[in-house]
């Protein structure tokens, strides 16, 4: 009887031990499965933290690569010119002074605008641009003293550092010292007046109609024909609408051409 009961207290402590080793079994592989689990979105956020700083470098590469406030060749088969880089340098370094934004490599920006620079060299240079982003509808014209000659940014660039939308980063210093050579005009260089007012969406829309009537979005960008004389005033409208860009340069403008940058330049008054 005794060797009963000795073999029965035997038996139920192996069934213990056997049901204790089967629970931290179950228990452990649990727990290892929770951490297998808790590693793969791990790997899969360095993985994409990767992806994301290398799409944000070719990003900022291709900011860094933009010399100029506009293209200096276009290439479609509708349009193929190029531009007059010593012209461009001008352009650049007045809209640089003005503070304005580069709309030529975001047009998937949703901010879309139609911009016009009036340059008129030793006399005042207006630009005057439109802008849609959403339902809201505003006008901005600056106004410079005269043209600018400012000395290229980081990199022999004259487009500084720049946001996403292709907005200058004011983070970063810009150097607005002039070249030595134009140190003694006579007329100081400075921002004459900033003034943004609301619009209507019939203004915009006009506007494109007009644009669109005249054949601005199958013209060239550059043309070969020499301004008139060296007073002559330099057109140079962009549109970034849509997610396309569009860049229309000519000095003392005419034709339908020229109605449009009036029309614009009516909104003003």
């Amino acid at each position: 009887m005794a060797e009963k009961k000795i073999l029965l207290v035997q038996t139920s402590t192996w069934l213990i031990i056997l049901i204790v080793k089967l629970s931290l079994t179950v228990l452990f592989t649990s727990c290892g499965n929770k951490i297998k689990e808790d590693i793969k979105p791990q790997k899969d956020e360095k993985k994409e933290s990767s992806s994301d700083k290398k799409n944000e470098s070719g990003r900022d590469q291709k900011k860094a690569d933009l010399k100029y406030y506009f293209p200096v060749s276009v290439t479609n088969e509708k349009n193929p010119s190029k531009a007059d880089t010593s012209r461009l340098s001008v352009f650049s370094s007045t809209m640089l002074k003005a503070g304005e934004p580069v709309l030529y490599s975001f047009e998937n920006s949703s901010h879309e605008m139609i911009r016009l620079l009036q340059f008129k060299g030793s006399d005042q240079c207006t630009i005057i641009s439109l802008n849609k982003d959403g339902e809201r509808i505003w006008l901005s014209t600056k106004i410079l003293s005269r043209a600018a000659f400012l000395k290229p940014q980081a990199g022999g660039n004259f487009v500084p550092a720049l946001n996403s939308d292709g907005s200058i980063d004011s983070s970063k210093s810009i150097n607005y010292e002039e070249y030595e050579t134009v140190a003694n005009i006579p007329l100081k260089l400075e921002l004459l007046s900033s003034i943004k007012t609301e619009q209507t969406i019939s203004a915009w829309d006009n506007l494109k109609s007009c644009l669109k009537g005249s054949g601005y979005f199958d013209m060239v960008s550059y043309s070969n024909v020499p301004p008139e004389s060296k007073k002559s005033v330099y057109w140079i409208l962009e549109a970034r609408t849509a997610g396309s860009y569009q860049i229309v340069e000519r000095p003392d403008a005419s034709g339908e051409f020229r109605k449009c940058c009036d029309l614009l330049m009516e909104l003003q008054k």
